[in-house]
Protein backbone atom coordinates (compact mmCIF):
# COMPACT_ATOMS: atom_id res chain seq x y z
CA UNK A 1 0.00 0.00 0.00
CA UNK A 2 1.45 3.37 -0.72
CA UNK A 3 0.95 4.23 2.68
CA UNK A 4 2.82 1.67 4.04
CA UNK A 5 5.83 2.34 1.25
CA UNK A 6 5.52 6.26 2.92
CA UNK A 7 7.00 4.77 6.12
CA UNK A 8 10.03 4.69 4.96
CA UNK A 9 11.09 8.30 4.90
CA UNK A 10 11.15 8.72 8.65
CA UNK A 11 14.05 5.99 8.86
CA UNK A 12 17.95 6.65 8.49
CA UNK A 13 17.91 3.67 5.95
CA UNK A 14 21.91 2.46 5.20
CA UNK A 15 20.92 -0.59 2.69
CA UNK A 16 17.64 -1.01 1.14
CA UNK A 17 16.80 -4.77 0.09
CA UNK A 18 14.15 -5.44 -2.51
CA UNK A 19 13.12 -8.97 -2.33
CA UNK A 20 9.30 -8.75 -2.42
CA UNK A 21 7.74 -10.73 -5.61
CA UNK A 22 5.52 -12.97 -7.43
CA UNK A 23 5.47 -15.03 -9.75
CA UNK A 24 2.70 -15.61 -12.95
CA UNK A 25 2.68 -18.47 -15.26
CA UNK A 26 1.15 -19.27 -18.61
CA UNK A 27 1.40 -19.05 -22.11
CA UNK A 28 2.31 -15.73 -23.25
CA UNK A 29 -0.50 -16.40 -26.68
CA UNK A 30 -3.25 -16.78 -23.66
CA UNK A 31 -2.87 -15.04 -20.64
CA UNK A 32 -5.17 -12.16 -19.19
CA UNK A 33 -2.79 -9.64 -19.91
CA UNK A 34 -4.21 -8.10 -16.18
CA UNK A 35 -2.14 -11.05 -14.61
CA UNK A 36 1.41 -9.73 -16.61
CA UNK A 37 0.16 -6.28 -15.09
CA UNK A 38 -0.30 -7.20 -11.94
CA UNK A 39 2.99 -9.17 -11.81
CA UNK A 40 4.67 -5.79 -12.83
CA UNK A 41 3.22 -3.96 -10.18
CA UNK A 42 4.51 -6.17 -7.62
CA UNK A 43 7.90 -7.12 -8.98
CA UNK A 44 8.99 -3.60 -10.85
CA UNK A 45 6.59 -0.81 -9.71
CA UNK A 46 6.90 -1.64 -6.28
CA UNK A 47 10.66 -2.00 -5.83
CA UNK A 48 11.08 1.53 -8.02
CA UNK A 49 8.54 3.40 -6.27
CA UNK A 50 10.14 2.17 -2.79
CA UNK A 51 13.70 2.66 -3.90
CA UNK A 52 12.98 6.25 -4.84
CA UNK A 53 11.75 6.78 -1.70
CA UNK A 54 14.78 5.73 0.08
CA UNK A 55 17.10 7.18 -2.11
CA UNK A 56 15.77 10.58 -0.61
CA UNK A 57 17.51 10.19 2.32
CA UNK A 58 20.54 8.61 0.64
CA UNK A 59 21.24 11.29 -1.88
CA UNK A 60 21.14 13.54 1.34
CA UNK A 61 23.93 11.97 3.11
CA UNK A 62 25.17 10.58 0.16
CA UNK A 63 25.57 7.46 1.76
CA UNK A 64 23.59 4.04 0.83
CA UNK A 65 22.88 1.08 -1.25
CA UNK A 66 19.75 -0.28 -3.00
CA UNK A 67 19.42 -3.70 -4.07
CA UNK A 68 16.95 -5.50 -6.34
CA UNK A 69 16.48 -9.05 -5.94
CA UNK A 70 16.27 -10.29 -9.69
CA UNK A 71 16.82 -13.76 -11.25
CA UNK A 72 18.63 -15.90 -13.67
CA UNK A 73 15.47 -16.09 -15.56
CA UNK A 74 15.95 -12.43 -16.08
CA UNK A 75 18.66 -12.86 -18.62
CA UNK A 76 17.54 -16.03 -20.21
CA UNK A 77 13.38 -16.67 -20.70
CA UNK A 78 11.62 -20.11 -19.21
CA UNK A 79 9.03 -21.37 -21.34
CA UNK A 80 4.87 -20.60 -20.14
CA UNK A 81 7.06 -18.52 -17.32
CA UNK A 82 6.98 -15.36 -19.57
CA UNK A 83 5.40 -13.02 -17.41
CA UNK A 84 7.51 -13.74 -14.30
CA UNK A 85 10.95 -13.46 -16.76
CA UNK A 86 8.99 -10.51 -18.54
CA UNK A 87 9.60 -8.48 -14.72
CA UNK A 88 13.04 -9.65 -14.46
CA UNK A 89 14.14 -8.77 -17.80
CA UNK A 90 12.69 -5.24 -17.02
CA UNK A 91 14.59 -5.17 -13.41
CA UNK A 92 17.93 -5.93 -14.90
CA UNK A 93 17.66 -3.13 -16.88
CA UNK A 94 16.04 -0.78 -14.44
CA UNK A 95 18.37 -1.51 -12.09
CA UNK A 96 21.68 -1.44 -14.40
CA UNK A 97 19.90 2.33 -15.53
CA UNK A 98 19.44 3.71 -12.51
CA UNK A 99 22.73 2.66 -11.43
CA UNK A 100 24.35 4.49 -14.34
CA UNK A 101 22.32 7.46 -13.32
CA UNK A 102 23.76 7.69 -10.22
CA UNK A 103 27.16 6.99 -10.70
CA UNK A 104 27.18 10.80 -12.59
CA UNK A 105 26.52 12.93 -9.06
CA UNK A 106 27.67 10.54 -6.65
CA UNK A 107 30.05 7.04 -6.35
CA UNK A 108 28.74 6.88 -2.49
CA UNK A 109 25.07 5.42 -3.57
CA UNK A 110 25.00 2.32 -4.98
CA UNK A 111 22.55 0.06 -6.87
CA UNK A 112 23.35 -3.51 -7.14
CA UNK A 113 21.03 -6.31 -8.51
CA UNK A 114 21.33 -10.04 -7.23
CA UNK A 115 20.19 -12.38 -9.61
CA UNK A 116 19.50 -15.96 -7.98
CA UNK A 117 19.10 -19.13 -9.62
CA UNK A 118 16.81 -22.17 -8.41
CA UNK A 119 16.20 -22.83 -4.63
CA UNK A 120 13.88 -25.10 -3.23
CA UNK A 121 11.91 -22.85 -1.18
CA UNK A 122 8.27 -23.82 -3.05
CA UNK A 123 8.51 -20.57 -4.64
CA UNK A 124 8.95 -22.23 -8.02
CA UNK A 125 6.25 -25.25 -7.62
CA UNK A 126 3.39 -22.35 -6.88
CA UNK A 127 4.91 -20.45 -9.53
CA UNK A 128 4.57 -23.34 -12.35
CA UNK A 129 1.21 -24.58 -10.95
CA UNK A 130 -0.70 -21.62 -11.30
CA UNK A 131 -1.16 -21.89 -15.23
CA UNK A 132 -2.68 -24.98 -14.94
CA UNK A 133 -5.57 -23.43 -13.02
CA UNK A 134 -6.73 -21.44 -15.64
CA UNK A 135 -5.01 -23.87 -18.84
CA UNK A 136 -7.96 -25.33 -20.10
CA UNK A 137 -9.22 -27.60 -22.59
CA UNK A 138 -9.29 -24.68 -24.82
CA UNK A 139 -5.86 -24.06 -24.38
CA UNK A 140 -3.46 -23.95 -27.66
CA UNK A 141 -1.44 -26.43 -25.43
CA UNK A 142 -3.85 -28.72 -24.35
CA UNK A 143 -2.80 -31.68 -25.79
CA UNK A 144 0.64 -31.47 -24.61
CA UNK A 145 0.05 -30.09 -21.28
CA UNK A 146 0.96 -33.36 -19.48
CA UNK A 147 4.80 -33.65 -20.91
CA UNK A 148 5.09 -30.04 -19.95
CA UNK A 149 4.24 -30.44 -16.47
CA UNK A 150 6.80 -33.29 -16.53
CA UNK A 151 9.53 -31.30 -18.11
CA UNK A 152 9.06 -28.65 -15.60
CA UNK A 153 9.28 -31.12 -12.71
CA UNK A 154 12.21 -32.82 -14.16
CA UNK A 155 14.16 -29.61 -14.60
CA UNK A 156 13.35 -28.37 -11.29
CA UNK A 157 14.25 -31.57 -9.27
CA UNK A 158 17.41 -31.63 -10.98
CA UNK A 159 18.40 -27.75 -10.64
CA UNK A 160 16.87 -26.64 -7.27
CA UNK A 161 19.50 -26.12 -4.58
CA UNK A 162 18.28 -27.07 -1.05
CA UNK A 163 20.22 -24.81 0.68
CA UNK A 164 19.63 -21.04 0.54
CA UNK A 165 23.37 -20.29 1.70
CA UNK A 166 24.74 -19.35 -1.68
CA UNK A 167 21.44 -16.75 -2.00
CA UNK A 168 22.17 -15.17 1.63
CA UNK A 169 26.11 -14.88 0.66
CA UNK A 170 25.46 -13.48 -2.44
CA UNK A 171 23.22 -11.25 -0.50
CA UNK A 172 25.40 -9.93 2.06
CA UNK A 173 28.37 -9.49 0.27
CA UNK A 174 26.44 -7.30 -1.89
CA UNK A 175 25.56 -5.86 1.60
CA UNK A 176 29.07 -5.06 2.94
CA UNK A 177 31.03 -4.30 -0.38
CA UNK A 178 32.56 -0.74 -0.24
CA UNK A 179 32.27 -0.29 -3.75
CA UNK A 180 29.36 -2.99 -4.95
CA UNK A 181 29.06 -4.48 -8.38
CA UNK A 182 26.14 -4.02 -10.84
CA UNK A 183 25.95 -7.69 -10.37
CA UNK A 184 25.52 -10.64 -8.07
CA UNK A 185 24.95 -14.18 -9.16
CA UNK A 186 24.12 -17.47 -7.31
CA UNK A 187 24.37 -20.09 -7.19
CA UNK A 188 27.93 -19.15 -9.84
CA UNK A 189 27.57 -22.32 -11.61
CA UNK A 190 24.03 -21.57 -12.37
CA UNK A 191 25.33 -17.67 -13.50
CA UNK A 192 28.23 -19.73 -15.78
CA UNK A 193 25.59 -21.56 -17.52
CA UNK A 194 23.74 -19.20 -18.04
CA UNK A 195 26.16 -16.89 -19.32
CA UNK A 196 27.17 -19.51 -21.66
CA UNK A 197 24.18 -20.27 -23.28
CA UNK A 198 24.32 -16.44 -24.26
CA UNK A 199 27.29 -16.46 -25.39
CA UNK A 200 26.35 -19.51 -27.92
CA UNK A 201 23.16 -17.52 -28.86
CA UNK A 202 20.57 -18.62 -27.28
Amino acid sequence: MPEDREKIVDYDIDVLINNAGIGESDSLAEIDVNRIRNNFEVNVFGPLQLSQLALKNMMKKDSGTVIFIGSLVGRIAFPFLGPYCMTKFSLSGGADALRQELLKITKNVHVSLVELGGYHTGFNQKMIAKKYEWMGKDSYFNEIMGDIRAQEERYFSRTELRSTKTAVDAIVEAVEARKPKLRYVAPWWQGAFVQLRRIFGK
